[in-house]
C-alpha cells in the first residue's frame, strides 16, 4: 500500500489484473498504457459493484461514453472485487461495455484508497492521476483534456496566448 493518498498531478499507483473479461485480454497492467509500452492511453479505472446502486444506475451513462470515445486514445477497467460467476449472473441482465478487471486481492482497491463506491479514477497518458470523480460525471471534455492538447482538436499554438507567442 502506497505511504500516502494519491494526488492529482502525481504518477498513479501501479496496478496489475491477472484476470480482465472484455475484448482487450486476460491481463492488464497501468504500464501497457503509460508511453514507456508506446500505447500512451488514458486510463479509466471505475470502481465499480454488482450490489451498488449507484454503480447500477451509472451504466447507461458509461455505455453511451465508452460509444462517443471511441476515436480517444482511452481504455476503460471496471474495477470489482466480486468473483466471476456473480458478474456473469449481473451482465446477463445489465448489458456493460466496460472490461471488468478482477481485484480480488483488494490490491489496487487498497492502493488507490477507495472507501466508496461507485469511484472513478481517471490516469492521464502520462501515467498522472488527472482526475477523481464519479462514474455518472465522466465526459468526453475530461477524457480529452486526459489525452493531451493533441486530441481535442485544438492546435497546441492557439492553447498559448498572443502576447506570448
Amino acid at each position: 500500500m502506497p505511504a500516502i493518498f494519491p494526488r492529482l498531478g502525481e504518477p498513479a499507483p501501479a496496478f496489475e489484473f491477472t484476470e480482465v473479461m472484455g475484448p482487450d485480454g486476460a491481463a492488464a497492467r497501468l504500464s501497457d498504457f503509460t508511453p514507456e509500452s508506446l500505447r500512451g492511453k488514458v486510463v479509466v479505472l471505475d470502481f465499480f459493484a454488482t450490489w451498488c446502486a449507484p454503480c447500477v444506475a451509472a451504466i447507461p451513462h458509461t455505455n453511451a461514453l465508452l460509444d462517443t470515445t471511441k476515436d480517444l486514445p482511452v481504455v476503460h477497467l471496471s474495477v470489482v472485487e466480486e468473483d466471476k460467476a456473480t458478474l456473469r449472473k449481473f451482465l446477463a441482465n445489465h448489458p456493460y461495455k466496460s472490461m471488468i478487471a478482477f481485484d480480488k486481492e483488494k490490491r489496487t482497491t487498497a492502493n488507490y484508497f477507495i472507501r466508496a463506491l461507485p469511484f472513478v479514477v481517471i490516469i492521464d497518458r502520462e501515467g498522472r492521476i488527472a482526475r477523481f470523480t464519479a462514474p455518472s460525471q465522466v465526459t468526453r471534455e475530461m477524457l480529452q483534456a486526459a489525452a493531451g492538447p493533441g486530441f481535442i482538436g485544438v492546435p497546441i499554438r492557439s492553447l498559448i496566448p498572443r502576447r506570448m507567442r
